[in-house]
């Protein structure tokens, strides 16, 4: 039933077309390019666009279209001599690695698989890819991902290197250490700052098992930030990361060893909140790729200095003035008693709706984590969790208008209603809607319906599993093998 659920949205591009021209213009600007890269000596650049590889020189001007096959083309990596380009197809119906002449021609398939894996890197011999591929140590992706060495000529077999969980990784050019990153944050969520928030990792793998260490230091109360885009110096002695201690992603360059940190890159200097996006540095260690906004970025590593290059594309195009995104998935779903409104998460965010019309409306606009959504019994409250004060909280939201249909309201209340260091989880409502149970940690809780009377039931060794009684004077909760009651008192 889920499934149908879908959220619609229609975003004007943030570029002008000819008013009623259908194809584009003769060199039209390639606006939002993904997945950039860059030559080892930093004269040429790929990327991703109108899902087709493409290349242009780093100081722009008309991009050369190195694939034309209706499925998408993406990712490419430069190899390390600069003469072929590696990159991701679904051209044979799974998403697998190719490789073709960096000035285009034929394309050779590399994997034939069915496992869900990226394309990170290439060592500096050419003989192996670094790629991320999907794996069952873990329930989510961030925790279930591997780094592995993949043979370019087919004569070895696929080695992971270590066993954590991996985000994004980056070989250094003498093949004994990886960056890796952790963590569930991601540079489209802005902002965040707490538990979640991405860690950048070292891995030596001059020792077995590799030794694993992480770089950047918790900060208070774990308030962290994110440290994303690992690249490496040419001496393999220090690196670049990005990070937005300041609300927006700048490059940072760091000596291993040292607890120094230089800023690269000021961005926000003009004024704007837009930061720097995929970041990729030459291997000779000369000139980095970025994006910013919807246009790439040139850097100079040793000054920060920038400048934009401006790239286009000739011929016959198939962009539109408006962009249309359909969200199928919507997970922590919850009913109002009459069934006829719901709630539900959404890219990580909420919404609220009727079941009739379907029009969601956003109730939060946050970079944090919301879930476990849970309707009062008279539909006036509706409790979540949320990580926005920097851990798993309780918090409850209220229309603004009486007449509690939650869809037409024009703003939300929030107000949080716990505040410690432990992760509230599992909330459900008692039948005669006086109490709500969650769990803390590992220990099962019961409050007032308005969130006051907050109180501990049980305290046990590992997170119960919980139900109420009929009555909602009793609750059943569980934990292990063992099967307990509990009788609540007034």
């Amino acid at each position: 039933m889920y499934s149908n659920i879908s959220l619609l949205a229609a975003t004007a591009a943030a570029f002008a077309f000819t008013p009623g021209a259908a194809a584009q213009t003769a060199a039209e600007v390639i606006r939002l390019p993904q997945s950039p890269t860059i030559s080892p000596n930093g004269m040429t650049i790929a990327f991703e666009w109108q899902a087709d590889i493409w290349s242009a020189s780093i100081d722009g001007g008309e991009a050369v279209r190195l694939t034309y096959y209706a499925g998408r083309d993406s990712a490419p990596v430069f190899s390390a001599d600069g003469k072929e380009l590696y990159f991701t197809s679904v051209r044979s119906g799974r998403s697998q690695f190719h490789v073709m002449p960096a000035a285009g021609g034929p394309a050779r398939q590399l994997t034939h698989d069915s496992n869900r894996k990226s394309l990170r890197d290439v060592s500096s011999d050419g003989r192996h890819l670094l790629i991320q591929q999907t794996t069952d140590r873990g329930w989510h992706y961030s925790e279930s991902s591997r780094a592995f060495l993949l043979d370019t000529e087919g004569e070895e077999p696929k080695r992971m290197l270590f066993d954590a969980g991996v985000m994004d990784s980056a070989m250094s050019p003498d093949g004994t250490k990886v960056l890796f990153v952790r963590g569930r944050s991601s540079a489209i969520r802005k902002g965040y700052e707490g538990p979640q928030a991405a860690q950048l990792w070292l891995a030596d793998l001059e020792t077995q098992p590799p030794t694993l260490t992480r770089l950047d230091k918790d900060r208070e109360r774990f308030q962290n930030v994110a440290v994303m885009d690992p690249m490496w110096a040419p001496d393999s002695k220090s690196y670049y990361f990005t990070s937005d201690p300041e609300g927006v992603f700048n490059v940072f360059h760091q000596v291993l060893g040292s607890d120094d940190v230089r800023q690269v890159t000021d961005v926000a200097a003009d004024g704007s909140d837009d930061g720097v996006i995929s970041p990729v540095l030459s291997r000779d260690g000369s000139t980095m790729l970025m994006r910013r906004e919807f246009n790439l970025v040139v850097c100079d590593p040793k000054t920060g200095e920038t400048r934009g290059i401006e790239v286009t594309a000739a011929g016959d195009g198939t962009n539109s003035g408006l962009e249309r995104k359909r969200v199928k998935a919507a997970t922590s779903v919850a009913y109002t008693a009459d069934g006829k409104q719901m709630a539900f998460v959404s890219g990580e965010d909420v919404y609220v709706m009727d079941r009739i019309l379907k029009e969601p409306k956003r109730m939060t606009f946050t970079p944090h984590n919301e879930s476990n959504l849970l309707f009062s019994a008279d539909g006036s409250r509706l409790y979540y969790t949320s990580d926005t004060s920097g851990e798993v909280d309780i918090w409850e939201a209220t229309p603004n208008q009486e007449d509690g249909i939650w869809w037409m309201a024009e703003g939300f209340e929030l107000r949080q209603i716990t505040d410690d260091r432990g992760v509230e989880d599992d909330l459900q409502l008692s039948p005669n809607g006086t109490h709500v149970g969650f769990t803390k940690d590992t220990n099962l809780f019961v409050m007032d319906e308005d969130g006051t009377d907050q109180r501990l039931v049980a305290s046990m060794w590992s997170t119960p599993s919980f139900d109420w009684a009929p009555d909602g004077k009793w609750m059943t909760y569980a934990t292990g093998r063992q099967l307990q009651q509990r009788h609540l008192h007034r």
